[in-house]
């Protein structure tokens, strides 16, 4: 009798949003000022809410088990923008409800008081207010969601405590004893390919302890995003899925979110779903349209429409070059 093939699991990933608002929560520290410079100046342009409604649109129809969010709800973390957050993801919250798995970026801890209001906690967190909270997702997967993000004067860099390893190392070797497949959820991320840079000021000061604990457990998948690119990395046979922005409208670095698929034997086939640049359509259109005049004679009747395929999904390889 033949083995019936291996159904497995498929999981949403998308992170980044940075919804904002223009304001202050009568908290004008200087952190909260220089953000505030910031989006005036740049951010607000990257990130239109027109598209995180495009993209979030996407994924509320792309069929899944797990819809996974690796922190950035907000850029300063004011309360208005954990509203307009929830909103927004209702839907999503809807359709996953429990299976909805989110954890918090440094943009969602923005300044002390921020923090301490728990707008976060109160909004999104739900039964997973706690970290690390695990996930049993099948009689095969476990997930844990984990919390490195701290609220800092000047930069974005998050913290991996004592305190924080001794919560999630008994809790990885208590997995591995029952003999499940780990996936581990955090906002930093531990290892960037040779071709991106790490800026001190933006990354996880502890990042290689926290990698190093993931390997000596021999966690399968380590999701993440925070860098707003998309990659893929393997190391010492712990995989490194980096979701990129589902809210930046970059030229090189599209909105999007992963789709990822989990068997009983580990990490299957990876997807990369992102929204194309408005240029790149228009340039096409005029390519087709070029290609159409030479074979007919004549231009194609201006139907003054862009034409279909705005989302593109590619299979995203493993980066073949180093890491650091």
């Amino acid at each position: 009798m033949m083995t019936p093939p291996d159904p497995g699991l498929t999981l949403l990933h998308f992170g980044d949003l940075h919804l904002w608002r223009i304001g202050l929560d009568a908290d004008p520290r200087f952190k909260r000022l220089l953000g505030l410079a910031n989006l005036l100046l740049r951010r607000g342009r990257l990130f239109p809410l027109s598209v995180a409604r495009l993209v979030l649109r996407r994924i509320e129809h792309d069929p899944a088990d797990y819809l996974c969010f690796s922190g950035d709800l907000t850029t300063t973390s004011l309360k208005a923008e954990f509203e307009d957050a929830r909103r927004l993801l209702l839907p999503l919250l809807d359709k996953w409800q429990a299976r909805f798995l989110a954890i918090p970026g440094n943009h969602d801890r923005y300044t002390v008081r921020a923090a301490g209001r728990r707008y976060y906690e109160t909004l999104f967190a739900g039964e997973h207010a706690r970290f690390p909270f695990e996930v049993d997702l099948d009689a095969v997967w476990t997930l844990i969601g984990i919390d490195c993000s701290v609220p800092r004067r000047f930069t974005s860099r998050g913290r991996f405590t004592r305190e924080a390893r001794d919560a999630l190392a008994p809790r990885l070797a208590e997995h591995r004893r029952r003999g499940r497949r780990l996936i581990v959820m955090g906002h930093y991320p531990l290892l960037y390919p040779a071709r991106v840079p790490v800026q001190l000021d933006h990354a996880l000061p502890e990042r290689m302890a926290l990698f190093e604990l993931l390997a000596e457990h021999r966690v399968d998948a380590y999701l993440h995003g925070h860098k707003h690119q998309r990659w893929r990395l393997k190391h010492e046979g712990v995989t490194l899925l980096n979701c990129g922005s589902a809210g930046m409208d970059h030229p090189r670095h599209r909105p999007g979110y992963l789709r990822i698929q989990l068997t009983h034997d580990g990490i299957g086939a990876v997807q990369s779903v992102s929204l194309r640049h408005r240029a790149d359509i228009v340039r096409e259109a005029r390519r087709e349209a070029r290609a159409h005049e030479a074979a007919h004679d004549h231009a194609p009747p201006d139907t003054g429409e862009l034409p279909a395929g705005e989302w593109v999904t590619r299979l995203l390889e493993e980066d073949g070059g180093a890491v650091h």
